[in-house]
């Protein structure tokens, strides 16, 4: 397959061959790295060393070393999962944009051809990339490409190939070739989808979650007229996952509500399985209403009031339970609150909904100027979304009405040991657009803001 790989080379040129700028490097603790670089290092930045930065789509080059963030990297800053952000803005790469580098004209999507390859190959080593791999034009090539890995690797003229890349990089006048692949493929490596063990790469997901991924690739705007505005555009909300487990599952259970997805995932597991409360660092979230959603309070049948503890997430003994945890949760993050400047009410904050149900909220805490606090808690089970609803009863609604030591807690993500707790405002005492009361028991949605 020499000969081969001669021809295969032949018609490569400059224009269709990447080449970086010495430029910052991401290769460890890139989503920090990253950060930092859009936030206090900003200013250091040049039209030369952000190049990785603007092929992700986080800033955008207004001319000269003009640069602003752009929308995904506003997105990027903003999110509690950074990492997801950084996954979907690495699949977006596009070697064929000329707002981006007018030098080049590679209509490939690198991650489209790494991962095409990863589930042919299982791994591919740095060498095999350097000599094969980056000089993949056209997606028809990735066949022959992994023909040639497989030849190379049952090879004894290994340094055949390499002395033939030699020559065909000095003829294309690039200094450092290997130093230039290497910060092209670093760049691939900030995804979490791909791992680096020794000196072989790998995936992180099955050949089944790579199919799937791979089909998202024909839905993706690389046109000549959309591709730079889709680049760096990033809502933020989609759940992109080390493990997408099936990316059409996943459209499906967005379109069902909170409970609904509650009781398909617990059919699915067998049941809840909560961590140790112990391990627990609830985190607090800050989200703004979306209070110019077309949402409004619809009236209804009125439903009758009942005094008794009402199952609103769930409707098994598991929602119960989650709805228990998400409590505990709360009363950990409360304490936490009040030993920093209150320590002497800790004894005092309680789970009293284990004692009476009517009471209409869940948790009883304190300010730290001694006025008690009467939280009402709601588990989510996802991570925060555009859109979250739950359930409350009637009579939950009567003391939300009245009651001026009144808190609402929503603990998203109540299974992670890192949940997030969201104070929201109270919906009931006074209206807020972007919130529906929707008396079925009531059923609550809350817009969020992208």
């Amino acid at each position: 397959m020499i000969e081969e790989y001669k021809k295969y080379l032949n018609n490569k040129g400059t224009k269709n061959f990447w080449k970086k700028a010495k430029q910052k490097e991401y290769t460890i603790d890139a989503v920090n790295k990253i950060y930092n670089d859009l936030t206090n290092d900003f200013h250091e930045l040049t039209t030369r060393n952000s190049i990785t930065l603007r092929y992700l789509g986080l800033i955008v080059n207004l001319g000269g070393d003009n640069l602003q963030i752009s929308n995904a990297g506003e997105t990027f800053l903003n999110s509690l999962y950074k990492q997801k952000i950084l996954d979907e803005q690495i699949m977006k790469v596009y070697l064929d944009c000329p707002k981006l580098n007018d030098n080049l004209s590679i209509k490939i999507a690198p991650m489209e051809v790494l991962l095409t390859l990863l589930h042919s190959l299982e791994y591919i080593s740095f060498d095999e990339y350097k000599l094969f791999v980056c000089w993949i034009n056209d997606k028809n090539e990735i066949s022959f490409v992994v023909d040639l890995i497989h030849e190379y690797r049952n090879s004894k003229n290994k340094t055949t190939y390499a002395d033939i890349l030699d020559k065909k990089s000095k003829e294309l006048s690039i200094d450092d070739f290997s130093d230039n692949v290497k910060r092209f493929f670093d760049m691939l490596l900030i995804s979490s989808y791909i791992k680096k063990e020794g000196e072989k790469i790998t995936s992180n997901l099955s050949k089944k979650d790579i199919e799937i991924i791979l089909e998202s690739f024909s839905l993706r705007d690389f046109s000549d007229s959309g591709y730079f505005n889709y680049l760096n555009t990033n809502n933020g909300w989609q759940i992109y996952t080390i493990n997408p487990n099936y990316l059409r599952v996943i459209e499906s259970l967005e379109k069902k509500t909170t409970e609904e997805q509650e009781e398909i995932v617990n059919t699915i597991t067998g049941g809840l399985k909560l961590p140790d409360i112990s391990n627990i660092k609830p985190q607090i979230i800050e989200m703004e209403i979306d209070e110019d959603a077309d949402l409004g309070v619809k009236t209804r049948r009125k439903i009758s009031p009942r005094l008794q503890k009402i199952d609103f997430e769930l409707r098994d003994s598991n929602n119960r339970t989650a709805g228990d945890f998400a409590e505990k949760i709360v009363i950990k993050h409360e304490i936490g609150e009040l030993n920093k400047n209150y320590s002497k009410m800790v004894n005092k904050v309680e789970q009293v909904s284990l004692k009476d149900d009517t009471l209409g909220y869940d948790v009883l805490s304190f300010d730290f100027d001694g006025s008690e606090k009467h939280i009402e808690v709601k588990a989510v089970r996802n991570i925060p979304a555009i859109t979250f609803r739950f359930f409350i009863s009637e009579n939950e609604i009567t003391i939300a009405r009245k009651d001026k030591n009144y808190h609402l807690y929503i603990v998203f993500d109540y299974l992670s040991e890192t949940p997030f707790i969201y104070k929201m405002p109270n919906p009931f005492a006074n209206k807020i657009p972007g919130v529906t009361i929707d008396p079925i028991k009531y059923l609550v949605t809350v817009r969020i803001k992208k």
